[in-house]
């Protein structure tokens, strides 16, 4: 089975767990079938606005340069009329000889070869100043044309941004409501005890399916290997770690990874290259972006805001991979930023054996 087929494979045996799972979470609660809902329509929005973001960027900039470009070819135009002016002038001041004096023979032929001569520069160079002004005056009409249309494709653009940016405070609304009323339910340590086990479960049952051979690499990729590069990888965002792994969490649950605190929307990172395998909603994860990088690393990234990356993407170390989010965990929904686990094999490890020793001191 070759790379495609492979990565194909992979895509719907993810997409067949993934539906079994939110039929589960829909059957056994509708309120966070809810909140996966709206936080996977938050991500496609998120998407749309990158890439809405990133087509006005290019306008933009086209439209300066367009802008230049008209500046460029006016400057040219008034040099192109003076220099036809000096021509005309130039070329009067030899009519006087190539007029009756000429024709009375009052002009000797040598001379009359000259003046003959002058009257052809002077004629070559007349229509050739005359054919760069008509050139520069077309090309000027066609760059405000294409200003024009620029700038209607911006306007749309803007446009649809902002009908986007609505959408997403919408929906952000109704994430926030969601999330109170699932505060409210699960203050009971051992319910959220069970729950943790059963959230485990399922990333487990994601994990014993999301496989891609090691061959499947790109024929062009040149990277250093994660497991090359343990304890110098960089944190996946700007931020401090406000729990770590091995700290208790409820009952006898234990951290296994990061919850790490950042900014709104700050980017997430990839630690490393490698491949998607897993891009979805994932009880007790939010959005959820899990890379193979080979050697039997896994690197997740939970409670992002959007996810840029689907299942089969090829992505390098420091690739933005999405945004960073509100964590659902109970007592953290408050908290903007991500939670940030490794894997050796099927066992989580500590990031601070992985990342930088300045990165690790910060979780301290």
């Amino acid at each position: 089975m070759g790379a495609t087929q492979d990565i194909e494979a992979l895509r719907e045996q993810i997409d067949e767990v993934q539906t079994q799972l939110e039929s589960e979470l829909l059957v056994r609660d509708g309120t966070l079938a809810e909140l996966a809902k709206t936080e996977q329509l938050i991500s496609q929005v998120q998407k749309r606005l990158a890439s809405n973001e990133a087509a006005i960027r290019q306008s933009t900039d086209e439209l300066a340069q367009l802008d230049a470009n008209v500046v460029g070819l006016n400057t040219r135009l008034n040099e192109t009329m003076s220099m036809l002016s000096t021509v005309l002038v130039r070329g009067y001041s030899v009519k006087p000889y190539a007029g009756l004096q000429v024709l009375l023979g009052s002009t000797e032929l040598s001379r009359l070869g000259r003046i003959m001569a002058y009257h052809k520069v002077f004629a070559n160079a007349h229509w050739q100043l005359m054919n760069q002004i008509r050139d520069d005056l077309a090309e000027i009409r066609r760059t405000q044309t294409e200003i024009q249309k620029t700038i209607e494709r911006e306007e749309m653009l803007l446009a649809e941004r902002t009908v986007e940016l609505s959408a997403l405070n919408d929906l952000r609304q109704s994430r926030a409501e969601i999330l109170t009323e699932l505060a409210v339910r699960i203050e009971d340590k051992e319910v959220q005890l069970a729950q943790l086990q059963a959230d485990e479960a399922r990333l487990a049952k994601i994990l014993a399916t999301a496989t891609i051979p090691q061959v499947n690499i790109p024929d062009d990729a040149t990277f250093a290997r994660v497991v090359e590069k343990q304890g110098q990888l960089a944190m996946p965002v700007a931020g401090v770690p406000v729990k770590r792994y091995g700290q208790l969490r409820e009952g006898s649950a234990q951290w296994r990874g990061w919850l790490i605190e950042t900014a709104k929307q700050a980017p997430v990172r990839a630690i490393g290259t490698g491949r998607v395998i897993y891009a979805n909603w994932l009880r007790g994860y939010g959005l959820l972006t899990i890379i193979d990088h080979q050697d039997d690393i896994l690197s997740l990234y939970g409670h992002n805001d959007a996810l840029f990356f689907e299942v089969g993407d090829w992505v390098r170390e420091g690739e933005q991979i999405g945004l960073a989010g509100q964590p659902t965990t109970a007592g953290y929904t408050n908290l903007s930023g991500i939670y940030f686990e490794m894997r050796q094999g099927s066992e989580p490890v500590d990031p601070a054996d992985w990342l930088a020793p300045e990165t690790a001191s910060k979780a301290n």
